[in-house]
């Protein structure tokens, strides 16, 4: 364990180092030609890729100072733990890395090609490094000042007893890095052209650097410091020297992880300080001042700059900007990412004017870090790049950016596009085309795409313009002029020059709170206008002018649950013509009746030039407009979920949906009715309406009824051969009967109509209780299916009953009584809020039911005989309530009911009787006849929606069947010489609305 250290009031340390050469005069850099296709990868500080450097007049390049190691003996302080009061240090460094130029000398051709893989691994490792500097200091190195306890030589286990001083820190430290300009020298052209894959890992590992610089310092390393003091990066600018041209063109892909690790960086500076790297902080916050790229020198034009990329650009870093592009005459060039406070670029030396700077990308261009941009393009005369507020000496040249693809910026302050054109003795115009895809800035301040300064300047976009922080298009004091052919969504805010947005047939502006085009300036929309977008409230405010054309549409959300709408808000006049197109929303929570909504002012007044009110169609909601004042616009709506044109079930469902709403709705209901209000006609509102409500369900009765009728005619009559009255006598018999039939009802008003198919078995006994008098058994099992246009039911059911027969003579009477059971399985289509949705139950039915006949036979001739006959009978049918599942909120809770059918049944049957050869009796028959429903033939189902506020009572569905019904039944008794008889009988059922045909075997034998 190393001894306390002993107190120590102050500690000073001074030093200085300066590393790379002077360069004498007038030498110029030779060409440098690279053509590479292999694969490199390299791991290391500063461990480019590939490295082309024309150099005139020039230092070369200044090696790293990546370890600075000052020694501070803690010796002689005392051993006191906890440390006492404040004590101080002070430090002051100054360091100069990369050499300075000598006289006149210009940098020559650089070319480099490459169509290989490059991967570099480490801080300031470039995959492609170009450079031509004319008298010029070259490449400085890298300085690394983190001021931890450890780079002062102190022990790491001293450290605790440090740590707890409350250090007041007075140090001194200058860092210069990058060389110092020469005299009069001009940078040469720099061509990159590139196809392969680049990839950087490491802080300030630029992927792609192309620079031209006359009279300039070149590139300064990284400089990370924790003192107070100041840093310059990149080198000071000579004597006059212009810029060269500097292409880039890009085909493959970039990825690049690490702060200030750009992925394209094209520059050409006349007499300027060049490129300073990413500076990161040390062990506090101490105060720094940071002057980046140093100063420029005499006059010097930037050259012109063009980059063309067609390939993925993805940083991962803050202030990793994806392509930046850039032209600068008597500049300091470009700083990287700063920690504290700082001034980006050098300070401005002699007049210089930036040259054009082209820009175009097809692909995608993702940036991950805050201020990294996805596109920034300046030009910039006699100016220090991007800083703001000094002088500017110079013409600044022409910017134009033309993207083909996608723009992601993810971080705070990061925009999709930065333009700027800026300098003393004039600006030019800037231009941006989104030929198609999309521009995304990021959060905080970060805009769609921005223009700064410029001067007629111009956004064409025919593809989509947004970012997170919702300001799309940002511009400044000179005139914007936005032509707007796809989609930009957020606030625009152009500021004070003589803007214009034009809105193109096709184009749709998503407006944000505002939209600032200055006073008298004026928005004008051919295409669609849209405040907030669609499916949200917004009001949105036009500072300036608006004309709407013909060809316009202003789209305007409109909130049913309240009285919300978008409004557009114009300081100035508004003219309008087109179309007001409506859009309602919140439709599940949508309240009947009449709302009004404000959906524009205009504060210098409203003309109407024609403009009309649509919307999407629906069944059930009205809109109308009208002028509250010269200055307001209002749109009234009414909603009405009952129309006329319904029938009676749909109008009984339409007025519970119309309860449920007055009550405020329900979100599980929410879904039904909003496609309830979107139903385009009344056909679509009926259906809609027949969804809803129980529909067929309540036809199950009917399945019940027909039934009983089938087996109670299944237990009359066991034939008999001979006798004189042997059509009407009856005998003992066991039977069995088996088939199956149909029902058809039709669609109407008052039902919703059905297909029911049913087959089933039955079978009895019958024994005579006297010579007149018979009693008979009978058990049945059916099943049955039953089908509407959205529901399906499946049944089975048993049934058992007894008759009671009296002969006498050629009358015939009987009484029959018989109980049924049934369970089914129902599923009905319910598919509004999502597709096959399907709501399912299962159901319970009884039913007990009586029946009498009488009949009686009048004979013709001992073969023929005419039947006629009456029955009356009775059925109860019981149907227990039931829940559905499945179907969210439009579940059905139905109540049990009781349905009653009170029939009679008049009919003839005419028969005659032939011996066949083998000694068979066949009797065929025809019997027509008519059923009477005395008591109508209405069924009534009541229920409730499961999501259904509380409050809101019951509805109920009535269906109404025809009363009177056509018979008619044909077929033959087969009976053998041993008495045993086969009949096979067809029976049909006709009326207005319905039909039904049933076909039956019969077999008994006597006994």
């Amino acid at each position: 364990m190393p001894s306390e250290p002993s107190e120590q009031n102050s500690i000073a340390v001074d030093f200085a180092m300066a590393i790379g050469g002077k360069a004498g005069s007038g030498n110029h850099g030779g060409e440098v030609v690279v053509d590479n296709t292999g694969a490199i990868d390299t791991a290391g500080i500063g461990a480019h890729g590939i490295f082309a450097q024309s150099v005139g007049g020039g230092g070369g390049v200044g090696g790293d100072a990546r370890s600075m190691i000052l020694s501070i003996d803690p010796a002689n302080w005392s051993p006191v733990d906890p440390p006492p009061d404040p004590t101080s240090f002070s430090a002051g460094a100054t360091l100069s890395i990369g050499g300075n130029g000598g006289s006149s000398g210009d940098g020559r051709l650089v070319d480099v090609l490459n169509s290989g893989t490059i991967i570099t691994r480490g801080a300031d490792a470039y995959g492609i490094l170009a450079q031509s500097v004319g008298g010029g200091g070259g490449i400085g190195g890298g300085g690394y000042h983190g001021l931890d306890w450890q780079d002062f030589g102190v022990p790491e286990e001293y450290e605790p007893f440090l740590d707890l001083l409350p250090v007041q820190d007075e140090g001194d430290v200058h860092i210069n890095i990058g060389g110092k300009g020469g005299s009069s020298g001009s940078g040469g052209n720099v061509h990159i052209d590139s196809t392969g894959f680049i990839g950087t890992a490491g802080a300030g590992s630029v992927a792609v650097f192309a620079q031209s610089i006359g009279g300039g310092g070149g590139i300064g390393g990284t400089g990370a410091t924790g003192g107070s003091g100041s840093v310059g990066l990149g080198g000071d600018g000579g004597s006059a020297g212009n810029g060269g041209e500097v292409v880039v063109h890009i085909t493959g892909s970039i990825e690049t992880l690490g702060a200030a690790a750009f992925g394209i960086v094209a520059q050409s500076i006349g007499a300027g300080g060049g490129f300073g790297a990413n500076i990161d902080r040390g062990i506090d916050e101490f105060g720094w001042n940071f002057a980046l790229g140093a100063s420029g020198g005499s006059a010097g034009n930037g050259g012109r700059v063009e980059v063309i990329s067609t390939g993925d650009i993805i940083t991962r870093g803050s202030g990793a900007v994806g392509i930046f592009a850039q032209s600068v005459g008597g500049g300091g060039g470009l700083a990287g990412e700063i920690g504290l406070g700082f001034g980006f670029s050098g300070t401005v030396g002699g007049k210089g004017s930036g040259g054009a700077v082209t820009l175009e990308h097809s692909g995608n261009i993702l940036t991950f870090g805050d201020a990294a941009h996805g596109i920034l393009a300046q030009s910039a005369g006699g100016t220090d790049g991007t800083l703001q507020g000094v002088d500017y000496l110079g013409r600044a040249g022409a910017v134009v950016v033309d993207i083909n693809g996608h723009i992601q910026t993810a971080g705070a302050g990061a925009d999709g596009i930065i333009v700027q054109s800026l300098g003393g003795e004039g600006n030019t115009n800037l231009s941006v085309t989104v030929v198609e895809g999309s521009v995304t800035g990021g959060t905080g301040s970060g805009a769609g795409i921005r223009f700064l300064d410029g001067a007629a300047n111009q956004l064409d976009n025919h593809g989509l313009v947004r970012a997170l922080s919702g300001l799309a298009v940002s511009g400044g004091a000179h005139a914007e002029t936005v032509h707007n052919h796809g989609i930009v969504q957020g606030n625009v805010d152009l500021g004070s020059g003589n803007n214009a947005f034009n809105n193109h047939a096709g184009g749709r502006l998503e407006s944000g709170a505002q939209v600032v085009l200055g006073a008298g300036r004026t928005l004008t929309n051919s295409g669609t206008v849209a405040p907030g977008g669609m499916g949200a409230v917004l009001t949105s405010t036009l500072t300036g002018d608006y004309v709407q054309a013909a060809t316009g549409v202003l789209a305007l959300d409109l909130s049913l649950a309240g009285r919300d709408s978008d409004l557009l808000a114009v300081s100035g006049m508004a003219r309008v013509g087109g179309q007001l197109a409506l859009h309602p929303i919140d439709l599940g929570y949508a309240r009947p009746g009449q709302q009004t909504y404000l959906v524009m002012t205009a504060a210098g007044g409203i003309v109407d030039e024609g403009v009309s009110a649509t919307s999407s169609a629906s069944a059930v909601l009205r809109y109308s407009l009208a002028y509250r004042t010269p200055n307001e616009m209002e749109v009234t709506t009414r909603l009405d979920f009952d129309t006329p044109q319904l029938n009676p079930n749909a109008r009984r469902t339409a007025a519970y949906v119309t309860a449920i709403q007055a009550a405020g709705g329900s979100p599980a209901l929410a879904p039904y009715i909003a496609r309830l209000i979107a139903q385009p006609d009344e056909a679509a509102l009926a259906e809609t309406y027949e969804k809803l409500g129980p529909g067929a369900l309540g036809a199950l009765p009917d399945s019940a009824a027909t039934a009983t009728v089938a087996f109670n005619d299944g237990m009359h009559s066991c034939r008999q051969r001979d006798g004189g009255n042997r059509f009407a006598a009856e005998g003992e018999c066991s039977w069995l009967r088996v088939g199956g039939g149909e029902r058809h009802q039709d669609r109407t008003d008052s039902n919703d109509g059905y297909d029911l198919n049913s087959y089933g078995v039955s079978g009895g006994v019958q024994k005579a209780l006297s010579s007149l008098t018979y009693f008979g058994i009978g058990l049945a099992y059916q099943q049955s299916q039953l089908e509407s246009t959205f529901s399906k039911v499946d049944g089975e059911r048993l049934e058992a009953g007894f008759i009671f027969k009296q002969v006498n003579g050629p009358t015939r009477m009987s009484a029959s009584l018989s109980v049924g059971y049934g369970t089914y399985d129902s599923k009905r289509t319910v598919d509004l809020a999502a597709p096959g949705t399907v709501a399912q139950a299962e159901q319970t039915l009884w039913n007990l039911s009586a029946h009498g006949r009488i009949s009686h036979d009048i004979a013709y001739d001992q073969d023929f005989y005419l039947r006629p006959m009456f029955s009356l009978g009775i059925s109860r049918v019981f149907r227990e309530g039931f829940h559905e599942k499945g179907a969210g909120g439009a579940n059905l809770r139905v109540k049990s009911e009781k349905d009653t059918y009170f029939t009679a049944h008049p009919a003839i049957e005419f028969g005659r009787e032939i011996a066949l050869e083998d000694g068979t009796l066949a009797r065929p028959y025809v019997r027509l006849g008519l059923t009477r429903h005395l008591n109508g033939n209405r069924r009534e189902t009541t229920a409730i929606m499961e999501g259904a506020p509380v409050q809101v009572a019951s509805f109920t569905s009535i269906s109404k069947s025809d009363a009177s019904y056509g018979d008619v039944a044909l077929g033959i008794d087969l009976l053998s010489r041993h008495g045993s008889v086969l009949r096979i009988d067809y029976n049909g059922q006709f009326s207005q609305s319905s039909s039904a045909n049933a076909l039956w075997v019969k077999y008994s034998v006597p006994f």
